[in-house]
């Protein structure tokens, strides 16, 4: 039985609602509803006010169990929020980068002038469809996970399992670029094309 179950079980027990016993220790019943949800744990201040106001001791009310949990999960969020950024950020840099114009000249050893200027291209225009689709689903299913992973975040919900699925896609959007961008290059050069990357 963890800090959750017991400040509930105590609440309870004097047949208090969560804004009864908000309005005892003057917070407000939405912080009530997350401690006894397991999303926080009380300040000092809080703790010593509910302490005193049921009469019992800090050390049993929150235990060191309760704190290495807390620390835990602290942990845990920083994590799954800086891979969660990155898996966010990194599909938008991906796409940007296949679609930034690049001027090119096309190679042909027969003409007169044999570097001849081509209009800007893309390295998307010259890539393979199928990798491309491939390479989309996978960064939209990314940045949509990250996403859901920091909503998760806020509410404490985050888990390890989570975090690895999405270092897992952000790693394999990273691998698809590269793959994408050398087949590209071979594209190019198969067709002629000089590209001044």
């Amino acid at each position: 039985m963890g800090f959750k179950d017991r400040l509930k079980n105590l609440r309870q027990q004097k047949d208090l609602t969560q804004q009864e016993l908000a309005n005892k220790i003057f917070v407000s019943r939405s912080t009530i509803a997350k401690w006894e949800n397991g999303l926080g744990l009380p300040s000092d201040t809080n703790l010593i006010a509910l302490c005193d106001f049921f009469g019992v001791e800090e050390n049993w009310l929150l235990d060191r169990n309760d704190l290495k949990e807390e620390i835990k999960m602290t942990k845990l969020q920083k994590k799954t929020i800086v891979v969660s950024i990155f898996g966010i950020i990194f599909p938008i840099i991906f796409v940007l980068i296949l679609y930034t114009p690049l001027y090119h000249y096309y190679y042909d050893p027969n003409l007169a002038y044999p570097m001849v200027y081509m209009p800007p291209i893309t390295i998307a225009n010259v890539s393979n469809v199928a990798s491309k689709v491939i390479a989309f689903l996978i960064w939209g299913a990314n940045f949509i996970f990250s996403v859901l992973n920091i909503s998760l975040f806020q509410f404490k919900k985050s888990t390890k399992r989570y975090l690895w699925i999405n270092l897992a896609m952000t790693a394999l959007s990273i691998i698809l670029f590269i793959v994408i961008f050398v087949i590209s290059i071979f594209l190019a050069k198969q067709l002629n094309y000089c590209l001044p990357l």
